[in-house]
């Protein structure tokens, strides 16, 4: 089986400044995989169906990255920060940038990956998947700060 490739720090760091037209800067990180903490998940598949990867992101991430593709106002984030409330906006927004966030594993393979889904923090995945956590093969934890909005925390997972 090929082996996922685990985005790097130069990786993200230059896709999501890209994307959102301002200085994003990662680096590595810790994200506790606790199961009460609010985590956007999102799934990445290969075209025959085998799950790949996983992307675990705080809500801090969430909000700030998908706020930050919309140019909100810093004040509106500040106060959905302190709610503790992504927005179904903030969300649709950070959707898509995990969507693109498939360049940075499919750059360098020939398995093709794409996004299947996304669980939003008051959803829940699958049990098949989050049991599935704890036996990834490779993992690499982000801080990432994006200028202007704030900073928040990713896991990615590879199977």
């Amino acid at each position: 089986m090929e082996i996922t490739p685990l985005p790097t720090e130069e990786g993200i760091s230059k896709l999501l400044s890209s994307l959102l037209s301002r200085p994003v800067t990662a680096a590595k990180g810790n994200v506790a995989l606790v199961s009460d903490r609010k985590m956007v998940v999102a799934l990445y598949r290969c075209d025959e169906g085998a799950l790949r990867a996983v992307f675990l992101s705080d809500l801090d991430l969430a909000i700030n990255a998908g706020s930050a593709l919309s140019l909100f106002p810093p004040s509106i984030v500040a106060a959905n920060l302190k709610r503790g409330e992504l927005t179904e906006e903030s969300f649709d927004n950070f959707k898509e940038i995990l969507n693109v966030c498939t360049r940075l594993m499919n750059e360098s393979m020939s398995l093709h990956l794409s996004l299947e889904s996304v669980y939003a923090p008051t959803q829940s995945p699958p049990d098949d998947v989050t049991s599935r956590l704890p036996l990834a093969t490779a993992r690499q934890d982000f801080n990432v700060q994006i200028e202007g909005y704030g900073s928040g925390n990713m896991a990615v997972l590879a199977f």
